[in-house]
């Protein structure tokens, strides 16, 4: 039966292709004309106004085609600030302290620059264990949640032994976590653990911090947020290509079904994003309010 209803429509659809790409062919050659003078008109503008990149960029452009090993004109040129590079410099200024003679670490391993990126990293696996455990199903299987508490179970040590080394820098974080551990009646989770980075000391206005230590934490959530703020852009472009693609080319329940669930993944990506931009944001907002920095 229903194979009689799908044979019946495609061939409908195939007996009626000639009225209805006719109709469509008197749309799209007028359209395609006006397009066409739009784009000689720009054309044109651009090349009274700006004649030598327009030279440079066809130049490019058609180096790149003849050869795909040259630079390719299309990619983002635009330099951004990242954390790795916040890390860098930090690390050479390290080293050049020590070279000076000069050597404010009171760990033989971790530098106070290296404690603060440490805990920034720290901060960010909290808040994807928990996003994990958030997307779970309410019947999880065994494998889900073995492989959710291993994770568990290796950041705990991870913070555990980072809380170790904080102390030495910032030992008034000992009172703060003695009062919160007495505090909670239960157990805490990995992700719920506070770190108490330096942002969230000067947040509580009541424990005083290291101002090196807050300088480099406004530096790397500085940088953080720049660059989730480009993540947040880039995904934001692919979920336009994707929905003007998916109008465009997509048909069918199947074709339709694989398209949303990669842009509920793009969705998701754009929503950690965001959220990696406000948390570093609020850090750099109390920060700068302590610092006299630019906000």
């Amino acid at each position: 039966m229903l194979d009689d209803h799908f044979g019946d429509y495609n061939w409908k659809k195939v007996t009626n292709f000639g009225v209805s790409l006719l109709s469509k062919i008197k749309t799209a050659v007028p359209e395609q004309d006006r397009h066409q003078r739009d784009f000689n008109d720009f054309h044109l503008t651009i090349i009274e106004e700006r004649p030598g990149e327009v030279a440079q960029w066809k130049e490019d452009i058609e180096n790149w085609e003849a050869d795909t090993s040259n630079k390719n004109p299309f990619e983002t040129t635009t330099i951004t600030l990242t954390q790795a590079a916040v890390r860098l410099r930090l690390s050479q200024k390290e080293a050049e302290d020590l070279e000076r003679g000069f050597n404010n670490s009171l760990h033989t391993e971790i530098s106070p620059s290296v404690l603060i990126s440490s805990g920034i990293d720290l901060k960010e696996q909290q808040f994807r264990l928990q996003q994990d455990y958030d997307a779970l199903s309410g019947h999880p299987t065994d494998l889900q949640l073995t492989k959710l508490q291993e994770c568990s179970n290796a950041l705990l040590r991870k913070i555990e032994q980072w809380c170790k080394v904080q102390l030495l820098y910032m030992p008034a974080v000992g009172r703060l976590r003695a009062l919160v551990d007495a505090q909670s009646a239960r157990e805490e989770k990995a992700y719920d653990i506070k770190l108490f980075l330096p942002s969230k000391l000067k947040e509580a206005a009541e424990m005083s911090c290291d101002e090196q230590l807050c300088e480099y934490e406004w530096e790397l959530r500085h940088a953080q947020a720049h660059e989730a703020l480009d993540d947040a852009r880039r995904q934001l472009r692919l979920r336009t290509h994707l929905y003007k693609f998916k109008d465009a080319h997509i048909r069918g329940q199947w074709a339709n079904t694989r398209a949303s669930s990669v842009l509920t993944k793009v969705e998701q990506t754009i929503g950690t994003a965001v959220a990696r931009y406000r948390r570093a944001w609020a850090a750099v907002k109390t920060l700068s309010a302590v610092m006299d920095k630019p906000n």
